[in-house]
């Protein structure tokens, strides 16, 4: 159940009270709308006692109902709503929290761009200015980028990445900048026809470099829009060892995925130039981990090998919250090539370093929840291998498809349907 003094938040961010059970459906439509994260209406119920449940909701649910009223994460508004002692404290919290003027202006913006058919650019500009702090400038942007999209406004999508206020990282929390890349990107997606207009104009800003192209790593679309975004990237970005290992990394992606042997070479051979060390970009890291073992090495494990210590700076010495970003991408390669030698050890030795209980159900972050829920298919998978079937299974029953990354959802599911099959009919991949 909700307790008394966040319900009252929530029901002053949806604008009516929750009375009865209906009314679940239409606040899971307002939080997928303002969070653009879905929580089901059955979920809801439970949660506010319209229905009985025996378990605990997830992290992630009660993470996303403190994100539509205003919060990083659960724990942070339990943190403020235990200030709030009486019900005169909670009625100022009330006024800190629930959208006021901002909102209904932004509500505004978007009803006047949809009744026009046009975006005044201008005027979305003063928003921003104005009210750029505001959590709400998100989902505001989100929606005008969806309408823009379908106007096709060229203009407006080009500028997104310029306007003030917004990509600030000591007013925002980065999820509000990643979901804008995502709409950005889903709407590329969709739109072929104005997706090569916007690729100059974007790979230029720097903004839309780091939030955008580097952060909505679109995998699954490498010999679409994105491929094409990162080429005009790469021309465009600083040179450093950073951004060559990430561009050179998702080449290599490029060719492995049409089977280009030759310029797979190629990319390779730039990539093992570059030396890693500890201020790598975890992600990229595990990339260039994964590919070096695939393509030089030709014995087994070996904790001698500079490729194993690797592994140590980034899945022993790191905090678990970044190491498990490095053991979802290195385990990614492996198992796309059949390196079980490497991925079982690995997966072992982490879970004895960061703690001898269930691996993968350690962490509270958004992003950490989702890589926890694609790593369990690795992990589901190594555990068959080595014969526990019972551990394989318990694995695959906590993994929510819902929570695949959508830039990767593609190959994250095939992944998925693969082990599902193998630990189905047990036999191997």
């Amino acid at each position: 159940m909700i307790p008394d003094h966040i319900r009252f938040l929530i029901e002053g961010r949806f604008g009516k009270k929750i009375a009865y059970s209906k009314d679940c459906e239409a606040l899971a439509y307002s939080i997928e709308k303002v969070c653009v994260e879905r929580i089901s209406p059955t979920t809801l119920k439970r949660l506010f006692g319209f229905a009985k449940s025996i378990d605990q909701p997830r992290t992630y649910t009660l993470d996303l109902l403190a994100n539509y009223v205003g919060f990083i994460d659960w724990s942070t508004l339990l943190a403020k709503v235990e200030q709030a002692s009486s019900f005169s404290e909670t009625e100022k919290l009330k006024k800190e929290i629930i959208p006021g003027n901002h909102v209904q202006l932004f509500n505004h913006q978007i009803a006047i761009s949809l009744t026009t058919e046009s975006i005044h650019i201008n005027s979305v500009i003063d928003l921003c200015k104005r009210f750029g702090n505001e959590p709400e400038i998100f989902p505001f942007l989100t929606a005008m980028i969806s309408i823009a999209a379908g106007q096709k406004n060229i203009q407006f999508l080009s500028s997104i990445y310029s306007f003030k206020n917004i990509f600030t990282s000591k007013t925002h929390h980065p999820l509000g900048f990643y979901y804008i890349g995502q709409t950005m990107g889903l709407m590329m997606r969709r739109h072929n026809d104005i997706s090569d207009e916007l690729i100059i104009p974007l790979a230029s800003n720097v903004h839309a470099q780091k939030y955008f192209i580097e952060w909505f790593v679109d995998e699954d679309h490498l010999h679409g829009y994105y491929g094409k975004l990162l080429d005009a990237y790469y021309l465009k970005v600083k040179k450093t060892a950073h951004s060559n290992l990430f561009y050179y990394c998702l080449k290599y992606k490029q060719c492995y995925q049409i089977g280009d042997a030759v310029q797979q070479n190629k990319w390779f051979k730039k990539l093992n130039k570059i030396k890693l060390t500890e201020d790598f970009h975890p992600i990229p890291a595990g990339r260039q981990t994964g590919i070096a073992i695939c393509e030089l090495s030709k014995t087994g494990y070996n904790i001698k090998s500079n490729l194993y210590q690797n592994i140590v700076l980034f899945a022993f010495k790191k905090e678990y919250d970044h190491a498990i970003g490095f053991l979802l991408y290195i385990c990614r390669e492996l198992f796309s090539r059949n390196r079980m030698d490497w991925m079982i050890s690995i997966i072992n030795e982490f879970e004895l370093h960061h703690g001898e209980w269930e691996i993968f159900n350690r962490t509270n972050d958004h992003w950490g929840i989702k890589i926890e829920n694609q790593l369990r298919i690795y992990a589901a998978y190594s555990s068959f291998i080595s014969g526990n079937i019972k551990t394989a299974r318990h694995f695959l029953s906590k993994i929510d498809p819902n929570l695949f990354e959508p830039f990767i959802y593609k190959q994250i599911h095939h992944d998925y349907i693969k082990v599902l099959e193998a630990i189905k009919t047990k036999s191997k991949i």
